[in-house]
């Protein structure tokens, strides 16, 4: 099987026209084969639009056209032979078994959500979706995780719900999860989400990808 590349992405939103035109095109110029999106802010309605405009095959879990939203993007040429999709937490955990030339991938994106309470209650959701996974199988973790475990590497501030932190550390021991980019990037700091309140900026890494521990080996971070 050849390589498969990966991407995440939280789009804030993308029900016009012109932003998902540029969001295609951006995605095409990085000639990803799967993309995870989280903050669709699609809806059964316009759903028809996202797959004729994508081109290759889609599958979508709404929430509000204000709100919320996932989706898994297959690239043209890239389509599984066969899968099987379980939209666990509508807008927010969307899992897809697939199949590719006899590999057996399971990918799941998440939109963690923002508020804290709510999160612990989404991480024991995920944890039950993660143990029904086949740890024999490759898996793809990723999306919008709206925590981190290190404030020292992944903020410039703390952590502002540790019990999230401890969840989300639990989950990924529980399961020997490893973090790719951080793997690769042991001691650098880097950021996927911007906030600037009152003169302060707020930056932390937000976004993720996770495998199996013993699958590392065959993963590269960009």
């Amino acid at each position: 099987m050849s390589d498969i590349k990966l991407g995440s992405l939280n789009i804030n939103g993308a029900r016009g026209d012109a932003k998902r035109a540029s969001l295609f095109t951006l995605l095409g110029n990085k000639s990803l084969n799967v993309t995870f999106l989280q903050e669709t802010h699609s809806t059964a309605e316009n759903e028809s639009d996202w797959r004729r405009e994508w081109g290759g095959e889609g599958f979508f879990s709404h929430k509000r056209s204000n709100s919320g939203g996932v989706a898994i993007l297959f690239a043209r040429g890239f389509t599984p032979f066969s899968c099987t999709v379980d939209e666990v937490i509508p807008g927010h955990l969307l899992k897809i078994n697939a199949e590719f030339e006899k590999v057996k991938i399971c990918f799941i994106n998440i939109y963690a959500p923002s508020v804290g309470a709510e999160r612990l209650l989404f991480f024991e959701k995920l944890k039950h979706t993660l143990s029904t996974c086949d740890n024999g199988e490759y898996l793809f973790l990723g999306g919008d995780f709206n925590c981190t475990e290190n404030p020292v590497l992944d903020r410039n501030h703390q952590e502002p719900h540790a019990a999230s932190k401890s969840a989300l550390i639990r989950l990924t021991e529980t399961f020997e999860l490893c973090d790719v980019w951080r793997h690769f990037h042991p001691g650098q700091r880097q950021y996927t989400w911007v906030h600037s309140r009152d003169n302060l900026l707020s930056l932390a890494r937000l976004d993720r990808v996770y495998v199996f521990n013993h699958h590392i080996n065959c993963v590269l971070a960009l």
